[in-house]
C-alpha cells in the first residue's frame, strides 16, 4: 500500500467513531470523502447492506495512468471500516461505468 494511503487511513480512522453503527461510520466516511472532492453518498439496501456511491472521482485522471490508486482506495475503505465488513466494488469508472459504487455488508 502506498505511504500516502497509510497516512490517509490513520487520519480517517481518527475521525470516524469506531463504536458507531456501520451506517454512522459510513456517513462519517462519506463526509470525509466529500471534503476531498468526491460527490459521494450512501444508501441502505433492502437486504441490510449499503452502497457507497462516488459520482465524481478527484483522482480519476491519475488513476487512469495508475490503476493501483483505485486498488489503494478499496483497501483504505476496508482498513477504515471494521474488519467484519465485506466491501466489494460493483461499478468502476475506469471500467467504463459512470460512477464508482461499493457494496458494504456485514460478514
Amino acid at each position: 500500500m502506498l505511504q500516502n494511503t497509510h497516512q490517509q487511513i490513520e487520519t480517517d480512522r481518527s475521525r470516524i467513531p469506531t463504536r458507531a453503527s456501520l451506517q454512522n461510520r459510513l456517513k462519517a466516511l462519506i463526509s470525509l470523502r466529500n471534503e476531498e472532492g468526491d460527490r459521494a453518498g450512501v444508501r441502505r439496501q433492502p437486504d441490510g447492506s449499503f452502497v457507497l456511491i462516488q459520482n465524481h472521482c478527484p483522482i480519476c485522471a491519475a488513476a487512469t495512468a495508475c490503476s493501483k490508486l483505485c486498488d489503494a482506495e478499496l483497501e483504505a475503505f476496508r482498513a477504515i471500516l471494521k474488519e467484519d465488513e465485506v466491501i466489494e466494488r460493483t461499478e468502476h469508472m475506469l471500467a467504463g461505468a459512470r460512477r464508482c459504487v461499493y457494496r458494504i455488508r456485514s460478514a
